[in-house]
């Protein structure tokens, strides 16, 4: 299975980095996949020259906290913090947080209060100063007193402007610069091998590289040049900030990711387009490869105590699918269950604690879809989709009927009402992956022990007969075994005995496709590596037309 993190991703690549107080992590990541990276640190971050401002800023703080602090940058907390531990401050200044709203502009602020076990209480709508703004606005400021901490120098009027027409009295502080690293003739050296085409790819990921680029540009009268070389590679963006400083100064963006402005996502999207360049799709329509995992999490609190999402950093997959998440939304409140990387979407079930979907996409998906339009599918959250283009993919959690007969004619009562719905699909044109826990074994290769569990809730003859009518009547088609028809591929255990030592386990998980998909169908993985819930994880891969 290809996989965007092998060691050959960006092979023949040379991609130069000017990124500087993570250079080696960067770097790490480039070279992981193959590319030769040129570095290039053009501006190093260093603590306020002068630490009195920044001193007195704390101890007013400390001695008064204001209403609101607004973060910018987990850059800037910590430097705040290492400040106040030299003075003899940091227990106050931490007192002082913990009774303070603080609004955090991503998630790197809010993990920079992690660190000293607090938490934001509130994120900007999206990583901006713009998405902060829009957060702001739910919140009352007239009168109120406003701590900003800034991006280096920069004093953000359109941030602290807004405070001050709301009414707010803003007290803003500085706690580091940005300083020129590398020497001059190395970046004149960059504007030439940019210009001679020595270069494959640029990332930026701060808008003072950009900004120390044209500087020296101008200073050398290669102000031409630079744009003239910067038209000849791949730019990358780290987020919109630096992406709209890029673009208004002429420089076309060639990778940005949709959402979560790390670099993982960054170097990950170079090498979805450096991989679709060499299929010669270019940025528009193309053949894909896609990988779509689903799992029962049998609650995502409890996945993620067991290592989930530690896991899912590590794995290349395109869409996640997960059943029984068995959480509220507002429960969710660590940035853990909002991997960098994806959009995130959740549905609910009415009754907390119990079952509930949701659904992870790399690509943003045109549209969400919850529910299934009858009351034990809307009302338990058994049902999200998104659509991308045509191509739909759905996580789905099919009822469990083997706690007793209610739950039983409750199963019963779901597939008399969803196979109408998978019927209607067939004929609306849209291609579907509906995966998820379907909750019934098909056949006998599908279960360990089929002769015993006959009369059980998931191998019931009627449960079969549902499925066979699914695939033989309506159409449908069980993906996995187009390319696996080994026995004993299992995706569910017991936890009475030694089940799952044992492999006698159940495939319960499917990824269920029209027909006109069973062409794309390349590959099918259940991961056993490691145990985050009674079911495991159930990849597919797929060659997709988007």
């Amino acid at each position: 299975m290809e996989d965007l993190d092998t060691s050959i991703a960006l092979a023949g690549q040379i991609v130069a980095v000017p990124e500087s107080r993570q250079l080696d992590i960067l770097e790490e990541l480039l070279v992981r996949r193959g590319a030769q990276v040129l570095r290039v640190p053009l501006v190093a971050i260093l603590d306020a020259p002068d630490p009195a401002p920044v001193l007195r800023w704390l101890d007013e703080f400390i001695a008064a906290p204001p209403d609101l602090f607004v973060i910018l940058t987990g850059e800037g907390l910590r430097r705040l913090l290492a400040l106040a531990q030299r003075h003899g401050r940091e227990a106050a200044f931490i007192a002082a947080l913990q009774g303070t709203t603080t609004v955090c502009r991503g998630p790197k602020p809010g993990r920079a209060l992690k660190e000293i076990d607090l938490k934001p209480d509130v994120l900007g709508k999206a990583p901006t100063t713009p998405g902060v703004i829009a957060a702001l606005e739910e919140i009352a400021l007239q009168g109120r007193r406003v701590a900003v901490q800034l991006y280096g120098e920069e004093p953000n009027l359109l941030l602290t402007d807004y405070l001050r027409s709301r009414g707010a009295n803003v007290c803003a502080v500085a706690p580091y610069i940005y300083a020129p690293q590398t020497h001059e003739s190395q970046v004149v050296d960059l504007i030439h091998a940019l210009v001679r085409g020595d270069i494959s790819a640029i990332t930026f990921t701060s808008q003072p590289q950009f900004t120390r680029l044209q500087n020296v540009a101008r200073e050398h009268g290669l102000e031409a040049e630079l744009l003239t070389g910067l038209q000849r590679v791949v730019v990358a963006a780290v987020g919109p900030v630096v992406g709209d400083q890029l673009q208004a100064a002429g420089v076309s963006v060639s990778v940005m990711p949709d959402t979560q402005f790390f670099m993982k996502p960054m170097v990950t999207a170079l090498v979805r387009l450096v991989r679709d360049k060499g299929k010669g799709q270019g940025k528009g329509t193309g053949i894909f490869q896609m990988k779509v995992m689903s799992l029962n999490c049998n609650g995502i609190r409890s996945a993620a105590r067991k290592g989930f999402f530690d896991w899912l950093k590590t794995v290349d997959v395109d869409v996640v699918c997960l059943q029984e998440t068995k959480a509220q939304i507002d429960q969710l409140d660590d940035p853990m269950f909002f991997p960098e990387g994806f959009h995130c979407h959740y549905f609910d079930a009415q009754k907390k604690g119990y079952s509930g979907t949701a659904l992870y996409s790399r690509r943003k998906p045109d549209r969400i879809i919850t529910g299934l339009g009858f009351p034990l599918a809307d009302e338990e959250g058994r049902y999200i989709q998104a659509d991308f283009g045509d191509l739909s993919i759905a996580s789905l959690y099919l009822p469990s009927g083997s706690s007793g007969e209610e739950r039983q004619a409750c199963k019963f009562a779901f597939l008399d009402a969803f196979l109408p719905h998978m019927r209607q699909l067939r004929t609306d044109g849209r291609r579907y992956i509906i995966c998820g826990d379907w909750n019934i074994c098909h056949k006998e290769i599908d279960l360990k022990n089929w002769r015993s569990n006959q009369k059980n809730s998931g191998f019931l003859p009627e449960e079969r007969r549902w499925l066979d009518a699914l695939y033989d009547e309506v159409g449908w088609v069980d993906a996995f075994r187009l390319v696996n028809k080994e026995a004993e591929q299992y995706s569910w255990w017991s936890a009475r005995g030694q089940a799952r030592a044992n492999n006698v386990g159940w495939r319960l998980d499917y990824h269920v496709i029209v027909p006109e998909l069973v062409d794309t169908v390349e590959a099918a993985e259940i991961y056993t590596g490691q145990q985050f819930s009674d079911h495991a994880p159930v990849t597919m891969q797929f060659r997709i037309s988007l």
